[in-house]
């Protein structure tokens, strides 16, 4: 609460004319989840007999902003497993494979991030992952066929280890190589069939740290789905 803002640096002016100000925090548990801001033209107008109500005020909408997030996750999940319904339809012998590749690059981005994601696989009798399939929101001059070495960049290191590769931002990730305009983070889910890796489910948005363990999970589910499309021409050398 300040009583005049005239004599507070911390106050940034938005109307001239304002005198008081008092900003409650709105609070979930420890987390912040925004501020409940009032202005008054009359110096000293906020007093600590009103905190009590304020503080009410901001608790009420924090209720309300976490069942928002809360209707937002569910139907973001609802999205999910549509897709997947939708992928699984697909996936059974029903369209071709380029389409349904195409299909799962489509469906990953729309549902997680929005920005990129394509399916890569791996050609063991060159050592390259060879990009199949990709969905991009903007013009891209990488063309389905490109190749990238085992080992390389975020995607080969997930291709190599097997294993999910998660990063929340790729500006601070020097194995960041696939560069897409505007990408801040990116996951890397492995296809697997046994012990082998056949492929790698890359997905890319412009925010840092999109990729949450919820949305991994799913990645990883769309990936085991996969799998059965890639292994047949995939499988490591003997």
């Amino acid at each position: 609460m300040v009583p005049d803002v005239r004599k507070d640096k911390r106050y940034v002016e938005v109307h001239s004319d304002t005198r008081s100000e008092a900003a409650v925090p709105i609070l979930s548990g420890d987390e912040v989840l925004g501020v409940l801001n009032f202005e008054s033209r009359k110096v000293g107008y906020f007093q600590k007999t009103d905190l009590a109500l304020l503080s009410f005020l901001a608790s009420q909408l924090a209720i309300a902003l976490k069942m928002v997030e809360l209707d937002q996750r569910a139907r973001r999940w609802q999205d999910r497993v549509a897709a997947l319904n939708n992928l699984s339809r697909l996936g059974g012998g029903v369209a071709p494979r380029e389409t349904v590749l195409r299909r799962v690059a489509d469906a990953v981005r729309m549902t997680c991030g929005g920005h990129y994601a394509a399916v890569f696989q791996g050609d063991y009798e060159r050592e390259e992952l060879v990009l199949l399939a990709q969905s991009s929101a903007h013009p891209l001059n990488i063309a389905t066929g490109a190749r990238l070495k085992f080992g390389t960049g975020l995607l080969g290191k997930a291709f190599e280890l097997g294993e999910t590769v998660n990063v929340r931002d790729v500006r601070k990730e020097p194995m960041y190589l696939f560069k897409i305009p505007g990408v801040l983070s990116e996951v890397c889910i492995p296809i697997r069939v046994g012990d082998a890796c056949v492929g790698i489910l890359d997905a890319q948005a412009q925010n840092v740290g999109e990729f949450t363990d919820e949305e991994v999970m799913f990645l990883e589910t769309v990936a085991r789905s996969l799998a059965p499309t890639l292994q047949t021409s995939a499988a490591p050398a003997q």
